[in-house]
């Protein structure tokens, strides 16, 4: 599918984004980053992320929902990143499970084209969830690696949707992303890969973050680094990338 503007190719009708959040309570987020930096810290940058990543998404064209975890986090989620936004509660007793019912209730609600994304991702580029959604144009299905092994984002088309992906994976280890090229594969599915990026779990992560976002867009990630002066320690951190 070819489009003079990006934005033009997605519809809000059409299109959706799944952000999968948690309620930032202390000592309930980032736990490996806080192993570093502290539990104040790494709540603090933890609301950095998901409020960085918000600003990406806000600027497409694509619908929105927040899938947020504790499933009775509501009230404190819309508190914090508004009444306006759409909201809805994670489901499932792990992560693939949670995932799967995310897609499920998108396409049950119309969306042809669905993408969903982490909240730990600070550099997130507007421009590759773009060219997601719009590869699901001709492609049933698209993939984001991460640095660590996983993936950052993953997308599927209604008619190409393959929940076999999500279930009985182990997560959090370094094979998640070639795992679920290799069962896309088994399962037909035609895959668009997009760019690998970076998520923030460790503080090798943050330091690799720290680093290229020197002279990239400014956030609010960046800003409380320079703030508390952990910028400064991170310059010494061995980095991710």
């Amino acid at each position: 599918m070819e489009c003079a503007d990006d934005q033009a190719c997605i519809d809000p009708q059409d299109c959706c984004v799944l952000l999968m959040a948690r309620l930032p309570v202390l000592g309930r987020v980032k736990t490996r980053l806080a192993r570093a930096v502290g539990d104040e810290h790494a709540l603090e940058l933890y609301r950095c992320f998901v409020l960085d990543t918000l600003a990406v998404l806000d600027t497409l064209s694509a619908s929105l929902i927040v899938c947020f975890t504790p499933e009775d986090g509501r009230t404190d989620m819309a508190r914090w990143l508004g009444e306006e936004r759409t909201y809805l509660a994670q489901q499932g007793s792990d992560l693939g499970e949670r995932m799967d019912a995310a897609f499920t209730h998108a396409f049950a609600r119309g969306y042809a084209r669905v993408l969903l994304v982490g909240s730990d991702i600070p550099g997130l580029s507007a421009h590759v969830l773009e060219h997601g959604l719009i590869a699901l144009g001709d492609h049933d299905a698209c993939l984001a690696p991460a640095q660590d092994g996983g993936y950052y984002c993953i997308g599927f088309t209604r008619s190409g949707y393959c929940p076999e992906v999500f279930r009985n994976m182990v997560w959090s280890t370094g094979d998640v992303f070639v795992r679920t090229c290799k069962r896309l594969e088994q399962g037909g599915a035609s895959l668009h890969l997009l760019p690998l990026a970076d998520d923030v779990d460790t503080v090798s992560d943050l330091a690799g973050f720290w680093q290229r976002s020197a002279t990239g867009t400014p956030s609010l990630t960046r800003a409380y680094l320079e703030r508390t002066g952990l910028g400064k320690l991170l310059q010494e951190a061995p980095s991710s990338g």
